[in-house]
């Protein structure tokens, strides 16, 4: 089955979004020399939000660029806007999530909980709550006042999302479970997917739910019943995020080769091809689809056009992580070359890396070969063992210096 032919499980009271073909791309905000990861805008589209490598946050009001929120360690892996856009949340490398009032551009409190870095972040619909997720499971917090409500026990996690009632995590071993919001119980696994799952989200009404994989599959279950209703080959590559449009109509992926739009009930996508997208919400009801890209801007898609935008083509050059590694069972990490990724990272000597996206890596010739493919600011998740255990991390690529 295609994404196109599924039904309506949930009835939301949200009319705004537009047929897909109607999306064009609008406006381009450049978030200056440092990488950028996930997107994330306000309901309306007033605020939109990434999180930067450098610890700090690309805010724009309006259309305008604010100066960047600093606050974090390291990089800053994952943002969420609370449906009001008073809050803004981002998670990172420094194992902490931070909540912010966005009218005061101040940090209200910072979560501590996580003893991994905070892959991924999401808001209740109502903006009570907050769920943070990484390599060590999962917390719901209660966002008015920082308390935690849950931990979820889920390890490996790259992605969150919630609906009303219901917490889904999504794990580099390719599962997906959903839990009670009230309680933290598991209420049900769906199928897993071959690959690890990168991206998860619910229709607003938390009827359906949508997962991706890093081997380009996109899969679209009932809540309730756990039945898979669509699946389709999104990429050839990496699909990275997922975003439903408020009523429920328009699923948004973003991935290898840029952002696709499905309209439930019509043939086809719609297609925004350009570098690797790495993340993708809806604003504007549902008018307005926003992303994040490998060149570090973020793109504005849309039904109007503004002023003209200056998006000439960024220079890429062959990606550079920073390790030196040996030919042991995978590509063993010997030594972290100074003030490379693979530092900033966490990376360590004796480290193996046994994966990238969806690839194997049995022997260092294949993680060689892997990378002679990339290209600077392509976001890529290292699978590594460590003393025994499996361990997944994300990582922008830079350029040798």
């Amino acid at each position: 089955m295609v994404l196109c032919a599924v039904a309506s499980a949930d009835t939301s009271p949200h009319r705004g979004s537009v047929p897909s073909a109607r999306l064009a791309l609008e406006r381009v905000f450049a978030a200056g020399d440092d990488f950028v990861f996930s997107a994330a805008s306000s309901a309306n589209g007033r605020l939109v939000a990434a999180g930067r490598r450098d610890g700090k946050v690309a805010v724009w009001k309006n259309g305008v660029a604010m100066k960047p929120w600093p606050g974090h360690e390291g990089y800053v892996y994952a943002t969420a806007v609370s449906a009001d856009g008073r809050r803004l949340a981002t998670g990172g490398a420094d194992k902490t999530a931070r909540i912010w009032d966005t009218e005061r551009v101040d940090v209200e409190r910072v979560l501590r909980g996580h003893d991994e870095a905070v892959h991924a972040l999401a808001f209740t619909p109502d903006g009570r709550s907050l769920v943070s997720a990484g390599g060590d499971g999962a917390r719901v917090w209660r966002a008015e006042d920082g308390v935690l409500l849950h931990a979820l026990k889920h390890a490996n996690l790259l992605a969150v999302t919630a609906s009303h009632n219901r917490v889904a995590t999504a794990s580099g071993d390719g599962s997906v479970r959903l839990w009670d919001l009230a309680t933290g119980r598991e209420r049900r696994a769906l199928p897993a997917h071959a690959k690890p799952v990168s991206a998860v989200a619910f229709t607003l009404e938390g009827g359906r739910i949508a997962t991706a994989s890093f081997d380009g599959k996109v899969r679209v279950f009932g809540v309730e019943t756990g039945e898979l209703l669509a699946t389709h080959d999104a990429f050839t590559g990496v699909a990275s995020a997922l975003a439903f449009s408020p009523d429920g109509r328009v699923l948004a992926v973003a991935g290898s080769q840029g952002v696709k739009f499905w309209d439930a009930g019509r043939p086809g996508a719609s297609y925004a091809p350009g570098p690797a997208a790495v993340g993708v919400t809806f604003a504007e009801g549902g008018s307005t689809a926003v992303a994040t890209f490998a060149d570090n801007r973020v793109r504005v898609y849309g039904t109007r056009k503004s002023k003209p935008f200056d998006d000439a083509a960024v220079e890429r050059v062959p990606g550079f992580l920073g390790v030196s590694y040996t030919n042991e069972g995978g590509a063993l990490v010997s030594s972290i070359i100074a003030g490379s990724q693979a530092e900033a990272l966490g990376l360590k000597a004796g480290d193996t890396i046994v994966g990238v996206d969806a690839t194997d890596v049995l022997q260092s010739d294949d993680f060689l070969n892997f990378m002679r493919g990339t290209k600077e600011g392509d976001e890529i998740t290292l699978k590594i063992k460590r003393e025994g255990a499996d361990k997944f991390i994300r990582a922008k690529l830079g350029r040798w210096q």
